[in-house]
């Protein structure tokens, strides 16, 4: 896992395709953007939780 800071206004890019942007910080809140493919699936963490993690508490791709 890569860890790294970012300010407002900033952008990570994954690969040649995938881009986040770092829209908007207020307090503990950060508003992103994802700029990706139409062949890439993003979804948020949670969604992929509820959708069934292992038993062994990995996430499982679907």
């Amino acid at each position: 896992m890569l860890v790294f800071g970012r300010k407002q206004g900033e952008v990570v890019c994954i690969g040649e395709s995938i881009r986040v942007r770092i829209l908007e910080i207020r307090g503990r809140r950060i508003k992103i953007a994802i700029e990706a493919p139409d062949t890439i699936v993003v979804r948020r963490g949670e969604h992929l939780l509820e959708a069934g993690a292992s038993n062994d508490g990995k996430l499982t791709q679907g």
